[in-house]
């Protein structure tokens, strides 16, 4: 995979003979796009580590869209105690997935909204089925 790293830095200190000249940048004031030159930005092929279970990993990810999107789907359907239900199994799914992304790439947010999520979704499911 092709990272950009900023004025030539490199954790390695490696040179790169591929340089990007140009960047594009927002512009505010005229809502378009600018084209910048950029003489530092050095291109730089850095691995990323594999995933060591695909076949689980897209089992996690299919079960976080099905269950989620069947929550939704049968909550827009007036079916609000079933659809609590398909959100409560999709939080396991949804669980899995921000702790990875909190100890992988330290996004303690998502794991953070999840537990809160969570919470209110079990609540839900007691005030449906058990109040």
């Amino acid at each position: 995979h092709t990272r950009l790293s900023p004025f030539g830095f490199h954790p390695n200190n490696r040179t790169s003979p591929h340089h990007y000249q140009i960047l594009r940048t927002f512009s505010p004031e005229w809502f378009t796009y600018r084209y910048i030159s950029v003489t530092h930005a050095v291109c730089y092929h850095l691995s990323m580590h594999k995933e060591k279970h695909p076949l689980f990993n897209f089992f996690m990810q299919a079960g976080l869209l099905v269950f989620t999107a069947g929550g939704f789907l049968l909550t827009g359907m007036k079916m609000p105690e079933y659809g609590l239900i398909s959100n409560l199994v999709a939080e396991v799914f949804w669980l899995y997935a921000s702790y990875r992304a909190w100890k992988e790439a330290d996004q303690y947010g998502i794991m953070i909204n999840t537990v809160i999520i969570t919470i209110v979704v079990i609540y839900g499911v007691l005030n449906y089925w058990v109040l």
